[in-house]
């Protein structure tokens, strides 16, 4: 934004200037009775006029406000409001568009000239006060148009003329001598002549010393549009950059340059050169200084994410989440997980980090998009997304039912070996314990494991032995189920104690006719487990 130069002149024709300041969002002016206020500025940089009591409150293209307090006032001669830039005064007539929004209406051009009234009150080029000019230039405007009388709110015939009167500009600037001017007595050939007349209007750039950055998602497509004037005709040739633009000064005394697209400069810092040629003589002039900056911010993410083979256990989980990345310096970063922000901003050194603390995110076995946003300094963002892969839990059975087919290992069984069985996550590696063998294996992708156990791992006798399973998942998720399977290998003893051969036993008449009785020992039958 330009710095904006203002004057109040009273109607003794004291004169108060100001400035408002490139960086100030709003401005004070207080006004008196029967001044004429003068700003710096053009048309297209007034965007609305609003009333508010007796203030006058002026909001510009670029969003500042200019507030000229007590401007309506109720009582002494009305106040005159004018714009003026690039040599060229226009009175603003004011007209009620109801609910305290002004109508602006621009009275007839008037141009600067030696010895003009409204000197005070006209600025040439960007700035400069055109009185000031005055004193150092002996040449005289060949236009010199009275300024419209009133102008104010509700001023009748003063404000239906300047809706009439337009704001035509009426030539080029006065002032200057070249080698192709005429002063009395010397003609164009230098031998001499009766002619009268202004050489070529001097050559100006606009706002040359003004600083713009450019930039950003919303300034898109990106333009630089630079302009100024002199003499009809002349060539201009604007540099920025690499680039170069080629003009002419139009018939109207002014000249527009555009970079865009294919000539639009790489990012980078600049001010621009510009190259009036008036009648072979040639003029350079500084102009706008612009920083630009149209790239989309880099983004990466080093750590807590798929892309980087990064996964969060049970472990990590608890300490909660956190990743982190690169990107560029002082540029805003925003992680989106589950519809839940985390905003930071990188560090001098290009790193940024965002942690969710425990319990923020849900626990479980599950995988979701993460988003990441960034966005520099000019407004240009940049988005990538990846996925979090969280697996707090692990799972693990030990089928000890159906070992020996009834959960009881016999002696003939003992002798063939043990198979345990059981089910883990798929790809989980499992290690079983079943008396003195340990074994290791790998749940298959249906998530089932077996164990074989030779006959000397295995337990002997009759007992209930207990068998454990320790699971632990790719993601380092580790936990354990245990059981107890009944072994019986001891082969029941028996003996007989009467009624046999063996113990001198026999059955006589009388004995048999009592039926045979056979008496004995064996092994008492194994609790049940």
């Amino acid at each position: 934004m330009k710095t904006i130069d203002f004057v109040v002149r009273d109607n003794a024709g004291g004169l108060q200037r100001g400035v408002v300041a490139s960086e100030a969002k709003s401005h004070v002016i207080q006004a008196g009775a029967g001044q004429e206020i003068s700003l710096n500025l053009r048309q297209t940089d007034l965007a609305g006029q609003q009333r508010a009591g007796n203030d006058l409150v002026l909001t510009l293209a670029d969003g500042r406000v200019i507030m000229i307090e007590n401007y309506f006032n109720a009582s002494g001669a009305a106040n005159r409001l004018f714009i003026s830039a690039d040599g060229y005064l226009n009175e603003v007539s004011l007209v009620d568009a109801g609910s305290g929004e002004l109508y602006a209406q621009y009275g007839p051009t008037e141009e600067w000239g030696k010895w003009s009234p409204s000197d005070d009150l006209i600025y040439l080029g960007r700035t400069e006060v055109a009185a000031n000019a005055a004193a150092a230039d002996d040449e005289v405007s060949m236009f010199a148009a009275p300024l419209l009388g009133g102008g104010l709110l509700g001023g009748g015939a003063g404000a239906a003329a300047a809706a009439v009167g337009g704001a035509a500009v009426l030539g080029g600037l006065g002032g200057g001598s070249s080698n192709g001017g005429n002063t009395a007595g010397e003609g164009t050939d230098g031998t001499g002549g009766t002619g009268g007349g202004t050489g070529p209007a001097a050559p100006y750039v606009d706002d040359a010393d003004s600083s713009s950055d450019i930039g950003g998602d919303d300034s898109a497509p990106h333009q630089v549009v630079i302009t100024g004037g002199g003499e009809p005709g002349s060539t201009v040739i604007v540099t920025l950059g690499d680039q170069q633009v080629e003009t002419v000064i139009d018939e109207d005394g002014v000249f527009e340059a555009v970079f865009e697209d294919e000539n639009f400069p790489p990012d980078g810092t600049y001010e621009a050169e510009v190259t009036v040629t008036t009648e072979g003589e040639s003029t350079v002039l500084d102009g706008p200084e612009y920083v630009i900056d149209t790239t989309p911010p880099q983004i990466e993410v080093t750590s807590g994410t798929q892309s980087v083979d990064d996964y969060f256990n049970a472990e990590g989980f608890d300490d909660g989440v956190t990743i982190t990345g690169t990107g560029e310096a002082g540029a805003a970063v925003v992680v989106t997980i589950a519809g839940i922000e985390q905003a930071t901003t990188v560090a001098e050194d290009g790193t940024w980090s965002v942690t969710w603390e425990s319990g923020t995110l849900e626990a479980g076995e599950y995988t979701t998009d993460v988003t990441v946003w960034t966005s520099d300094a000019f407004g240009n963002t940049n988005t990538i997304t990846d996925v979090l892969v969280v697996d707090t839990v692990v799972n693990v059975t030990i089928d000890t039912d159906i070992i020996g087919g009834d959960g009881v290992v016999n002696a003939e069984e003992h002798d063939d070996g043990v198979t345990v069985t059981g089910t883990a996550d798929a790809g989980a590696t499992v290690v079983v314990t079943f008396g003195t063998g340990t074994q290791t294996v790998t749940a298959t992708a249906e998530g089932t494991w077996s164990a074989v156990f030779v006959a000397g791992e295995v337990p002997t006798g009759e007992l209930m032995a207990t068998i454990t399973a320790v699971a632990t998942d790719a993601y380092g998720n580790a936990t354990s189920a245990t059981g107890e399977v009944q072994i019986d290998t001891i082969a029941p003893g028996i003996t007989v104690t009467s009624g046999t051969q063996s113990v001198d036993d026999f059955f006589n008449a009388t004995s048999f006719a009592d039926g045979v009785t056979l008496t004995g020992t064996g092994r008492r039958a194994p609790p049940s487990w």
